[in-house]
């Protein structure tokens, strides 16, 4: 089992390593009362925006499973 976990964590990282090596081009970001825009790589983009939503998923599980963990 432990090798079939070691293939998929493969797999998946050279998912990512293409995804990044394939979108390099400069995106615009800004967010909207800040008068500051930043350039930044398409790949930072969107996997920053995939990591902050995992965070925010977790700490939204973690917080509603309190019931659970208190009894």
């Amino acid at each position: 089992m432990k090798f079939l976990w070691w293939i998929v964590l493969g797999v998946v990282a050279l998912v990512l390593i293409l995804f990044a090596v394939s979108n390099r081009e400069s995106v615009s970001v800004a967010l909207w009362p800040l008068p500051d825009v930043v350039a930044l790589p398409l790949y930072l983009v969107v996997l920053g925006c995939l990591l902050i939503g995992f965070f925010v998923g977790q700490v939204t599980g973690w917080i509603g499973g309190w019931h659970w963990r208190r009894e």
